[in-house]
């Protein structure tokens, strides 16, 4: 795999990497002046949705929906899987006061514009934005505490609906 960097008077620079040599090159580009993510622990506003998943046009059309709806109130979408779709707000834990607000209201906005195609769960979580993974894949985000309960609320409810958990 190649990758292309610049240097710090704005030359550019091709560097051989294969899997193994990933620890280096996340060295050099940090060497070179880019910009690396640092891990943050904090409060993560986040939003969690399901569209219904009956027929791929229809989930397609949903997820579109959704996400400007998410990112029209300032929210980052983190992830989308199949019909899933995890947002946060004020991410990485920014002094955002306004995040809280704009969770409800997108989560309303959701409920609002797609009735009956969408359930919502969203809340307030500790968490942790880092790098997570592998040489081989790796992924920067949130790891949000008790996800697994929010996710299984979100199961257990009807669709149209909302939740703050």
């Amino acid at each position: 795999m190649k990758s292309t960097s610049s240097t710090k008077d704005g030359l550019k620079q091709e560097t051989q990497v294969d899997a193994n040599g990933f620890e280096a090159l996340l060295a050099k580009v940090g060497a070179a002046g880019a910009l690396k993510p640092t891990a943050k622990q904090g409060v993560a506003e986040f939003l969690l949705l399901q569209v219904k998943d009956e027929d791929i046009a229809g989930v397609q059309m949903n997820l579109a929906q959704a996400i400007e709806a998410i990112m029209n109130t300032r929210g980052a979408i983190l992830s989308v899987c199949g019909s899933f779709v995890l947002a946060c707000f004020g991410f990485p834990f920014e002094e955002l006061t306004e995040a809280r607000d704009y969770r409800y209201q997108s989560a309303t906005r959701l409920v609002q514009s797609l009735g009956s195609s969408v359930r919502v769960v969203h809340g307030s979580r500790s968490a942790k934005a880092d790098f997570v993974g592998t040489p081989h894949y790796t992924s920067y985000g949130p790891i949000l505490t008790d996800f697994g309960s929010a996710l299984a609320i979100l199961l257990s409810m009807s669709f149209g609906a909302q939740r703050e958990v």
